[in-house]
């Protein structure tokens, strides 16, 4: 047998959480061999050492010493992200930008009649993709444009 399972078999025998079979074969093994025996003496030994042992208690004002340092330690403040503004209002720029330059291409393509023109996706469909991708990019650009208009309106009046 390997000397852990001696020492472990050992251990719970001096500790008495071995039900009575194989307390009394450990304690045959123990009087029969030599391994066993010299095994036992020795962790009978160290676990009267142990048992001899005070046990280490706290003062009486550690927990009171304790909360005083805890209170002293100031509460940690809530982090908030800083943003660049310059970096917000580059994008806000690019999205009107980008929907003043479409606005302005379609009144001038149809000055006369000043109605919006006609486009044909197929042109924009074998360049880009699908047509209905490109919409969804103009919906989202107007309404993010409304929103930063719509914020930037509440702050000059408040």
């Amino acid at each position: 047998m390997e000397m852990n399972t001696i020492e472990e078999q050992i251990w719970d025998y001096l500790d008495g959480t071995l039900d009575a079979t194989t307390h009394a074969a450990i304690a045959a093994k123990i009087a029969n061999d030599p391994d066993y025996g010299s095994c036992y003496r020795e962790l009978l030994k160290l676990h009267e050492q142990l048992g001899d042992l005070a046990l280490e208690a706290p003062s009486l004002s550690f927990a009171r010493n304790v909360m005083e340092e805890v209170s002293a330690v100031p509460a940690p403040v809530a982090l908030k992200t800083k943003i660049d503004k310059r970096i917000v209002y580059a994008i806000g720029f690019l999205f009107t930008a980008m929907i003043v330059g479409i606005f302005a291409y379609a009144i001038t393509m149809n000055k006369d009649t000043f109605q919006m023109p006609e486009i044909k996706w197929s042109n924009f469909t074998q360049q880009i993709g699908n047509p209905v991708y490109l919409t969804i990019f103009v919906l989202i650009d107007v309404a993010l444009g409304l929103l930063y208009l719509d914020g930037y309106l509440r702050r000059k009046l408040n």
